[in-house]
């Protein structure tokens, strides 16, 4: 029956607010933004008014807000609990035109969701109308609407809406409200009856006249009102804020997007709610609004700190005061407009944008496109004056004088506890100058640059350039006007407008300029200006892409709505910007001015650059760098959904292509990983690694799907489980560092939600050592606010030749050297040499080095680096620089900008906006007179490179001052007020110094090197680090003035019940520096920072961002303060100096430090210092660090010194690697001089395995194991000190995990058949360690003793509570610790028993952190079930590289080892692998029977130089040189490029940079590190692989090793035989014209060759050889007439057969001369010849399925 009731009540037979009678209610809403978590403290607002609403009709009425008051408060409150009603004084308010408005009568009709929905005052502006429509929002409530009986619902959502409420009491629509259209979701009930009599009391408390009541028992009822029951009903609506259509909220960001729920970038940053309580007096068929409370909450986080967070809440209350019969009909004013939408509006002095305007924004059309569309203005409705405009102008120049005055001077900072904690106001105030600028016209901007620029003094310059800055930063239309006008003008430099760009790509909110923008890009001359137009070009790009394509949900910003018909679009970029770049991107001929374009399109991110983005992907043709650019430029950030099929057909296809070059290849299958790929894709992935012939990138996806199934990052989640599922199906390969290796992985941090991404890839066997390409990223989390805070990848191609182009120049003229005349007669018999090795199929690469960092999401920087940019940079403007530098000149590198710029309004339930802004406004002041001394050379930057002498003097005021804040602002135009509660965290370094850099080069070769650095504070006292984090409340005025206004800002930095901060003062001591310095700190907690957190950071780094914040919201500040004039000490130095007695002409000694170390002095002269190094008698290298404190009259000085020697690999594994260096802390003083240094003598063995079969024989042998041992001495000098402390340390591999390691070897060396060779130390896991320290405790000077206290007490803290701690009758040795550790084989933790005099230890469960298992790695084979493969900074590059030629072998770098037999013909053993422009040749000794002779010539100097063990003839002159004594050869520049050694035994001669040539019974070739990749010849090709060595001429693949070295074998020698010679270069050329060829990075391929084949057909062409076996039957030699398939060199056969084939057989004596000569090779590439004697049918052994491995 009660079903029956609300179906027909709700039909609308009666009515609740009746027709001709007034309601009024007494209405009050506040607003409170605070941070209660740290304290309940306020800053707050309200509005206090009568409302009285006359009902005209059953749904249509008038109402008026009379009796308006605006309350405030800014305090602590008594109740912790912000729901409860925050206390407010009323006052009248300021601003009677605002009043007036919003107590004029408005008409309301209730029936109407949308169109008509008020009538209003044509003079109300958005502001007033808002507040109005947030009064009248809790009588529009569906319970209310729907008991109107003339509502216009629609009648099926009415039908809906009468069974839920019929029959649940509960239900959910979508409707109108003051946030936008969103799901209400709402409950009604009748409130219970012993809980009725208390409601009613509390409404009739207020109630006056009721003449609607139905019983009389109340106040007075006229009889002509129909009556309603006197029953109370509560209704709860709460509104969905995750459904809502289309939210109200008005954003500038250039990083983030709230407009989208479900993938807002930044969603998780705030929580919003609204949930209102009515209590309604009637029955369903007939209700009121008796009483209301609504209650709304925006919530913050603030930074990565989510306990703390910022609030703002508001309370909205209604009560009835009357209901009575209209006595006075209100009538609304003559000139009214009509309000079409109940949403909060803002207003827009643009006309609409064709299509679907918002209809909560008032498009005026006035103004014209650069009319100023301020925020605020724009919220409030209440536009400024030109009165205003005068002000803020006027504002501008004064914030900008107290700017400079500021950053001009460093002031030490104040600590008290009155003090309000704000730090430097510079930021806050360039801050306020760009939100001023975003206010002002194009003229009045243009005022200020007038009166700005008018001067020329440094503080007008400075004005100038963070005025520019500001503009930039400001992001608004008409700042940007007038910079683009200035820089077309030339007022502003092309550095200046470089940095302009890059600020404006996170700033830039307003879309009106971007055309103007545009036209400036296209116009960017490349070639002319690299560095700026990649600038422009590829910011502008990201800009477009923000702004007007806004193609994905999750870019982080979109256009404004506010700028109407003014907001770009897509069709501008697609249609113009787009083609504009392909058009340049065809008229730019040089390959890095192409990617600079390339990587501003790809930067577009728009699906209609795909097809010009395959084209480059695709086409082999093009250069390297630009398809790399290309591959990445279809990442799946970057592209549409819908393209996702297109972008797999186009990436699988390089994917699959063997011939395409791995780099490519791997970059393909990388980008593919960013579509979330399904399982069958990981599945045929992992089939490849198992068919893929190239090892190297086989190797690249095993290690890539290991650490993508590592991730715990959530959202790779899916693809972490898809990887791991196919992790079994993955082929194993051997651990070594040659193979590519990735770490593409993130490591997520769940409390701050931050993300560490990197990718380091690379091949060994390119162009250098240097990663061909390494991609690093960092995802952070400011409290929710996602951002990539930076983004790295560099590529490069060729580095080795710029290496080999830019080293000579450090090398200087040397007494000694001579210039050889040039030798005509030598050249033409060399070069007829290199003309025999055939022409190179090989184009030598255009060098580069690419970098593209992105910062903050989308501040782009690509810079390519190559012979062509470099030379722009280094032409005649750079020459003009070093010319100023040298003349004196000052610097300035002042730059501001705010690189995280949020700000987004949100509508309140009372109407009043409420803003949310995260910014971090930050200086960078450079500036410094700098002056530059070069011993008297040409100011060029080649004399700068060879001065053995430079020196910068300079006076620095370099200051680095930022600020991140996060903020709530409530505005409320009717105090002229802001209320606002947030967080600042603040940061400052200075350097105010006068400084000399000083580097030297100086003696021979270059051995020792110098940077000396002296610094001298210019100012009594300062802070060189000062930091604080602020929690605050504030209140300041809306419209007025900001300079000269005090902010009201209360720090809420006392916790409760505590009246007092914590404040301390730390001297520090300055006994041994002489400077007085101390921290000091005050907060209202002991300490911001513990170890707790440096421990987290050092097992997750990704930690580091959220640390360099705070790790807390609580106020805290710090300061390390420096008193110079208080100081004895007046100057710094600082130095770091390098010395090596190990030249490029001396041969490896190998031996260890002797036991005694030379009296190193730190008060050595750089001389002297070489002097005790050479003393050493080994070859060493030393690494100092010096510091010094000094005066006119005194000095202390400090060195930490580092001595090491180089050991050689011994011959047999078995013998271990000996490793020997010092290290010493030297101490001098003036007041001191006998002062106590510290010395030490460490020595470090350590098993030298490079083969896997060489670990498992030290594995057999039982010497696998890692030993330490360290002496640390103390005294005045090395010869007068003592021995205090001596460590002994082992770790070996425990007999329990032999036989697993060794299970696991044979597993994985199974993968590794084709390139056995490991080039690296890999060592297994040690895993039972033993360490004694015995120390003299009376003789550890007092501050180490105190040093190793603090240690301990660290690291029991680090233990806790891994730790048993046993003091009970402990009687151990005295001066003793022993520590022994161990771990279980199935365990990845160690347990450690310490041993100490008086103590027992039991440390269990601990495991190695981070820092040193995947950073510095003591020990390191992991097996393959828990391999890892990041990159690692303590592995040992224990390369060979050393070829080795005997008069029957030859071992190539690589480590293959073939027989070949020396001939009285020359055989090149090494050249170069392009042009041939050198080589090396060897050859029997001339009239000798035994002996090696090796001719090294270089063709672009003339120079040939023959060597043998005991004679150098140079162009045919022999020279004597002594023993011991070198002999340098030097060009016409005076390069020394050729340096030749005398030794007792042999002669070495190096020619630079390249190799080293060594001739004894043997002849060894050690390449230089830097020709990776770059050779040729029978000693291989230097790559770490020795798949390829055999690379003959014309790039041909041999097999058969006679064959290969006589490929490279040439008619020249007194005693070479012609007829010999003949015979096998007439196989070689045979073999030459059917060779299989090597596939190689650089190879132009022809059309037809692009087509593509199956990887199957691929392999087997490279594998595969069709030849014609030969067999000797008798005397007679037989031919087989058809071809058979033969595996060739580095491929293994699957199966053989035999089979039987029709031969040509040939009598002895009539054998056909090639037929004899491939003999005994036992096969031929062509058919034989001619006729033979007989055919005969013969059985022969056929290769069949041949492959790589």
């Amino acid at each position: 029956m009660k079903v029956v009731v609300f179906l027909i009540a709700l039909i609308g037979c009666a009515c609740a607010l009746q027709p001709k009678l007034e309601y009024e209610y007494r209405y009050e809403g506040r607003l409170a933004t605070s941070i209660p978590a740290l304290r309940p403290q306020v800053s707050a607002t309200g509005i206090k008014a009568t409302l009285k609403l006359q009902m005209l009709s059953k749904d249509q009425g008038i109402a008026k807000l009379s009796d308006v008051e605006v309350g405030s408060m800014h305090g602590q409150e008594t109740c912790r609990d912000l729901r409860e009603a925050t206390p407010l004084r009323y006052a009248t308010p300021t601003t009677p035109m605002l009043l007036k408005q919003l107590e004029e009568p408005f008409e309301v009709n209730f029936a109407y969701q949308q169109g008509h929905v008020m009538t209003v005052s044509s003079k109300s502006n958005e502001f007033v109308v808002n507040v109005q429509k947030s009064v009248i929002e809790a009588l529009r409530i569906e319970p209310l609407i729907g008991s109107l009986s003339g509502s216009q619902r629609d009648p099926i959502l009415r039908e809906q809406l009468r069974e839920q409420l019929g029959s649940k009491k509960a239900f959910s629509l979508e409707e109108e409200t003051l946030f936008g259209r969103c799901e209400s979701q709402y409950t009604v009930s009748r409130v219970p009856e012993h809980l009725e009599v208390q409601e009613r009391q509390q409404i009739e408390n207020y109630l006056i006249e009721d003449e609607q009541l139905g019983d009389r028992s109340g106040p007075r009822r006229s009889s002509s009102i129909p009556s309603i029951k006197n029953e109370i009903w509560r209704v709860v609506r709460a509104i969905d804020f995750d459904k809502c259509t289309d939210r109200v909220i008005l954003q500038h960001s250039g990083v983030s997007n709230l407009t989208k729920a479900g993938y807002a970038q930044s969603e998780t940053t705030q929580s919003r709610s609204s949930v209102g309580t009515f209590y309604l007096r009637g029955s369903p068929d007939a209700f009121r609004l008796d009483r209301s409370v609504i209650d709304g909450a925006l919530i913050v986080n603030p930074f990565g700190v989510k306990e703390n967070r910022v609030q703002s809440i508001t309370n909205q209350t209604m009560v009835l005061v009357k209901a009575i019969s209209i006595q006075s009909p209100m009538k609304i004013a003559s000139q009214k407009k009509i309000v079409k939408t109940w949403r909060y509006e803002v207003a827009s002095p643009h006309s609409p944008p064709s299509g679907s305007p918002k209809p909560w924004v008032n498009y005026y059309s006035k103004g014209s496109e650069y009319t100023p569309v301020p925020l605020t203005s724009s919220v409030l409705g209440i536009f400024p004056t030109p009165k205003d405009l005068t002000k803020m102008k006027n504002d501008v120049l004064v914030l900008l004088k107290a700017i400079v005055e500021e950053v001009e001077s460093i002031e030490m900072p104040v600590f008290s506890q009155k003090s309000p904690m704000d730090g430097s106001r510079a930021t806050f105030n360039l801050y306020e100058v760009s939100q001023l600028l975003s206010s002002l016209p194009v003229e009045e901007i243009e005022s200020i640059f007038s009166q700005i620029s008018r001067k020329s003094d440094p503080i007008s310059e400075k004005k100038e350039m963070l005025f520019i800055d500001a503009c930039a930063a400001s992001g608004a239309v008409a700042p940007m006007k007038v910079l683009l006008s200035k820089i077309r003008s030339g007022k502003i430099s092309r550095e200046r407008t470089a940095s302009i760009f890059m600020t404006l790509t996170n700033n830039l909110y307003s879309p009106v300029i971007i055309p103007e923008l545009l036209k400036y890009a296209e116009e960017m001359d490349v070639e002319q200006y690299p560095f700026l137009s990649s600038a422009v070009l590829i910011n502008t790009a990201a800009m477009s892409s923000r702004l007007c394509l806004n193609l994905k949900s999750y870019n982080y910003s979109i256009p404004h709505p506010i700028f109407g018909s003014r907001n770009c679009n897509n069709k501008q970029i697609i249609e113009s910007f787009l083609p504009s770049l392909e058009q340049k991107l065809q008229k730019v001929s040089k390959t890095w001015e192409k990617a600079i374009v390339l990587e501003a399109i790809s930067t577009l991110a728009t699906p209609h650059a795909l097809p010009l983005l395959r084209k480059y992907v695709v086409s082999q043709s093009e250069p390297e760098q630009l398809r790399r650019i290309a591959i990445y430029g279809l990442n799946r950030v970057k592209m549409t959904p819908h393209v996702r099929q297109e972008v797999f057909n186009t990436l699988m296809r390089l994917v699959g292509d063997l011939r395409e070059n791995p780099d490519l290849r791997q970059a393909s299958f990388a980008t593919l990983l960013t579509w979330n790929p399904d399982a069958a894709w990981w599945q045929r992935m992992a089939e490849l690694t198992w068919t893929e012939p190239i090892q190297p990138f086989a190797a690249f996806i095993t290690f890539t799907v290991q650490t993508v199934a590592k991730s715990n990052d959530p959202f790779m989640k899916r693809q972490a489980d898809l990887a791991a599922f196919v992790l079994p199906l993955l082929k194993p390969f051997a651990p070594s560092t040659k193979y590519s290796y990735n770490s593409m992985f993130s490591q997520y941090d769940p409390i701050s939600k931050m993300r560490v991404e990197s990718q380091f890839a690379y091949f060994k066997n390119l162009e250098s050592i240097v990663p061909t390409e390494i991609y690093a990223a960092l995802k952070a989390s400011y409290g929710g606010f996602g951002l990539k805070m930076f983004e790295t990848a560099l590529s490069q191609e060729g580095l080795g030749s710029i290496v080999q182009d830019l080293l000579p120049l450090l090398s200087r003229e040397q007494e000694g050297d001579i210039l050889l005349p040039r030798d005509p007669r030598e050249r033409s018999k060399r070069e007829t040499i290199l003309d025999v090795m055939g022409p190179s199929t090989r184009s030598k690469p255009s060098p580069y080095l690419n970098i593209m960092s992105r910062s903050f999401d989308s501040i782009s920087a690509f810079i390519p680096l190559n012979k062509e940019s470099i030379a722009k940079l280094a032409g005649p403007e750079m020459r003009t620089v070093i010319s100023k530098l040298v003349q004196g000149t000052k610097m300035n590198l002042t730059k501001y900008f705010n690189p995280v710029e949020v700000k987004y309004v949100i509508p309140t339930e009372i109407g009043v906006p409420v803003m949310c802004s995260v910014s971090s406004p930050t200086i960078n002041l450079g500036e410094a007179e700098v002056k530059l001394s070069m011993s008297g050379m040409t100011p060029t930057i080649e004399s700068l490179l060879k001065a053995p002498k430079v020196q910068l003097l300079f006076k620095s005021n370099y200051r680095l001052m930022s600020k991140v804040q996060v903020s709530l602002k409530a505005l409320m135009p009717l105090q002229n007020l802001i209320v606002e509660s947030g967080i600042q965290n603040y940061r400052e370094f200075n350097l105010p110094f006068y400084g000399n850099l000083t580097y030297h080069n100086e003696g021979k070769l270059g051995q020792m090197k110098n940077l000396t650095l002296n610094v001298s504070p210019y100012m009594q006292q300062f802070p060189l680090f000062f930091a604080q984090n602020l929690p605050y409340t504030a209140s300041r005025k809306l419209f007025v003035s900001r300079p000269g206004v005090p902010t009201v800002i209360k720090p809420i930095h006392l916790a409760m019940n505590k009246e007092s901060l914590v404040k301390k003062t730390i001297p520090i001591s300055s006994q041994q520096s002489g400077m007085k310095t101390e921290i000091m700190y005050e907060s209202d907690i002991e300490s911001p920072y513990t170890l707790g957190h440096f421990a987290d950071y050092l097992r997750q780094p990704e930690l580091f961002m959220k640390l360099l914040v705070s790790p807390t919201a609580r106020a805290w500040r710090t300061a390390f303060l420096v008193y110079p004039a208080q100081s004895s000490a007046k100057n710094i130095s600082m130095s770091t100096a390098f010395y090596s007695t190990l030249t490029d002409s001396s041969p490896l000694s190998g031996s260890p430090l002797p036991e005694q170390i030379p009296d190193f002095n730190p008060m050595d002269a750089p001389e002297q210092r070489m002097e005790k190094m050479r003393s050493l008698k080994v070859a060493a290298r030393s690494l100092s660090a010096q510091v010094m404190f000094n005066s006119s009259s005194s000095f202390r000085k400090f060195e930490l010194l580092t001595v090491w020697s180089t050991p050689k690999t011994p011959s047999t594994p078995e013998q271990p690697k000996k490793y020997s260096a010092y290290f010493m802390v030297l101490r001098k003083s003036s007041a001191s001089p006998e002062q106590s240094s510290l010395y030490s003598v460490i020595r470090f063995q350590t098993p030298a395995i490079r083969k896997f079969v060489d670990l498992l024989t030290v594995l057999q042998s039982q010497k696998m194991k890692e030993q330490l041992s360290a002496k640390v001495f103390v005294g005045p000098s090395a010869r007068r000190s003592e021995l205090i402390s001596h460590l002994e340390a082992k770790s070996e591999v425990s007999e329990q995990r032999v036989p697993i390691i060794e299970k696991e070897l044979q597993k994985t060396c199974n993968a590794d058949q084709v390139d056995p060779v490991v080039k690296f130390q890999v060592p297994a896991i040690y895993d039972d360690v033993k360490i004694d320290l015995t120390y003299v405790k009376s003789k550890v000077p007092r501050y180490l003793l105190n040093a190793t206290y603090s240690v301990e007490k660290l690291l029991e803290g680090l233990v806790y509570p891994h730790a048993v701690y046993n003091k009970m009758d402990v009687q151990n040795r005295e001066d003793t610790i022993s520590i022994r550790g161990k771990r279980p084989v199935s365990s990845y933790f160690f347990k450690f028993n310490v041993e100490k005099p008086k103590e027992n230890i039991i440390i269990s469960e601990i495991s190695i952190p981070n820092l040193v298992t995947q950073i510095v790695p003591y020990s390191g084979l992991d097996v393959s079930s828990s391999l890892s493969h990041k990159s690692q900074l303590g592995e040992t590059w224990d390369v060979d590289g050393e070829c080795t030629i005997t008069e029957t072998t030859v071992k190539s770098y690589d480590g293959i080892k073939f027989p070949f037999k020396i001939d009285d013909c020359e055989s090149v053993v090494a050249t170069d692998m392009y042009h041939k422009d050198y080589y090396v040749s060897v050859k029997k000794r001339t009239n000798s029977q035994h002996g090696i002779e090796a001719t090294l010539y270089i063709k672009a100097k003339d120079l040939t130089i023959v060597q043998t063990q005991t004679s150098i003839k140079i162009n045919g002159k022999s020279i004597e040189i002594a023993v011991d004594n070198s002999y340098g050869i030097r060009d016409s520049e005076g390069y020394r490029y050729v340096v030749i050694y005398r030794t007792e035994d042999d002669y070495i001669v190096n020619y630079k940079w390249r190799f080293t040539v060594r001739v004894n019974q043997q002849v060894f070739i050690n390449p230089s590190t830097n020709m990776v990749g770059l050779l040729r010849g029978l000693c291989g090709d230097f790559d770490s692989f020795i798949t390829y060595d055999r690379t003959g001429p014309n790039d041909c693949l041999y097999s058969d090793n006679t064959l290969f070295a006589w490929a490279w074998t040439m008619k020249e020698g007194p005693k070479c035989d012609s007829k010999k010679y003949n015979k096998f270069n007439s196989m070689v050329k045979d073999f030459q014209g059917t060779c299989p060829t090597r596939p190689h990075k650089y190879m132009r391929m022809t059309e037809s060759d692009v087509q593509l084949e199956t990887e199957q057909n691929q392999r087997q062409q490279f594998c595969n050889a069709q030849v014609y076996p030969i067999k000797v039957v008798g005397t007679d030699t037989c031919v087989s007439k058809s071809s058979m398939n033969h595996c060739i060199h580095s491929c293994s056969e699957l199966s053989e057969h035999t089979t039987t084939r029709d031969s040509k057989c040939y009598k002895e004596g009539n054998v056909p001369l090639i037929v004899r000569n491939y003999t005994d090779v036992g096969y031929m590439f062509t058919p034989a010849p001619g006729q033979a004697d007989y055919s005969k049918k013969l059985d022969f052994v056929e290769e069949n399925g041949c492959h790589l491995g």
